[in-house]
């Protein structure tokens, strides 16, 4: 959550300058951030969302990765054979979608099976 709390700072300090520099010279005229960001409000919100999408997922992929390797090392006690046929497999699973960020933008080309 340290990258999100830095991005969250950054984002409300970035927030408050803007409305700290706003132009009021001239009766009727809007601020700075009236004419130049209301637009772009529905922007910053639709890319909240997706950081917020970004931070779950991310935070669901790492849980599911410590569940697997915890029993992955039960799996050792019990049987090492099995143990090693799902490292494996697990191995493999996992280098799929690291290949996939390696490109920009990333492009989904696998199904979840549920």
């Amino acid at each position: 959550m340290g990258l999100y709390t830095a991005l969250l700072g950054a984002y409300s300090i970035e927030q408050q300058a803007q409305s700290n520099s706003s132009v009021n010279s001239g009766v009727g005229q809007k601020t700075m951030r009236e004419s130049d960001s209301m637009p772009n409000t529905n922007l910053e919100n639709m890319i909240m969302n997706s950081e917020a999408k970004y931070f779950s997922s991310r935070d669901q992929l790492l849980r599911a990765f410590e569940t697997i390797l915890i029993a992955l090392r039960e799996l050792s006690f019990k049987s090492p054979e099995v143990k090693e046929k799902h490292r494996e497999a697990a191995y493999t699973m996992m280098q799929n979608p690291a290949k996939q960020l390696e490109v920009y933008p990333p492009i989904s080309t696998f199904t979840v099976i549920r």
